[in-house]
């Protein structure tokens, strides 16, 4: 559910984080100073702001873990994008420096497959779905450069250097296409969000002589809390939003001037 969540329109989710603290904010502050929870409350007055920097601390901690966490698996697929576009525009190079391997075709099917990833997966991808057609036409240009390999007179420059260049593309996209389903944790997610809560319950406990004071700390409190879970969640979903993956490694391919 948390996944879902966070994989959801920006706006979504930023509105939804701010519309979390607001709420529990104006709920702990009514719950301080309510006429029929005031004495229970004022109970606790006089605690000092370190028996409280607990929930605090933990918080950060656990947000700059997770924050980490979230955007070391944004930079990996990232690399994973510019690998496989290297390796496919080098296997188009290395198809080209050989007149033999010119007329094979295999120029047009490398092309096409990363047309494919352009205009037909990449939006899939967003959604965390595949696409047949791109697993189609990958197939069509693996299968043919196998079938041109077996052609080849062994040993041949030609046949090493065709072999390596189809092998780093397969290996790139089943690399690329392995970390676009890798999440962090829902639990790690939840156990922030349960952690600012209780920071927000800290603040407020610290602040109960004064209503307006305790209205700015915990103003204050939610807005940090809440910043800082929203910008983490933008490089959740690595392929759509604000924060998202660039797909012109791709595009400059479609580019490339066919020799």
């Amino acid at each position: 559910m948390i996944s879902t969540f966070l994989h959801a329109d920006d706006p979504i989710v930023f509105g939804t984080i701010f519309a979390l603290y607001a709420l529990s904010a104006v709920m702990i502050h009514r719950l301080c100073f309510d006429r029929r929870t005031r004495a229970f409350m004022a109970s606790f007055s006089g605690v000092v702001a370190p028996f409280f920097m607990v929930a605090l601390t933990m918080f950060a901690l656990t947000a700059a873990f997770l924050g980490a966490s979230v955007w070391s698996n944004f930079q990996s697929n990232s690399d994973a994008v510019k690998k496989e576009s290297v390796a496919i525009a080098s296997y188009i190079a290395y198809v080209d420096a050989f007149p033999d391997l010119k007329k094979e075709g295999l120029h047009d099917l490398a092309r096409a497959y990363a047309g494919s990833v352009v205009e037909v997966e990449w939006p899939l991808t967003a959604q965390s779905k595949d696409s047949p057609d791109t697993d189609r036409l990958f197939s069509q240009m693996l299968h043919r450069t196998v079938a041109v390999i077996s052609q080849l007179e062994s040993p041949s420059p030609a046949l090493y250097t065709l072999t390596r260049a189809i092998e780093a593309v397969t290996a790139a996209r089943l690399t690329r296409l392995s970390l676009v389903h890798q999440d962090v944790d829902s639990a790690r997610w939840l156990c922030t969000f349960i952690l600012g809560l209780l920071a927000q319950f800290g603040i407020a406990i610290v602040h109960l002589g004064n209503r307006r004071t305790n209205a700015l700390a915990l103003s204050l409190g939610t807005a940090s809390i809440s910043v800082m879970l929203a910008f983490i969640a933008l490089a959740v979903s690595t392929h759509q939003g604000v924060v998202s993956i660039s797909k012109s490694p791709f595009e400059q391919i479609l580019v490339m001037p066919k020799y």
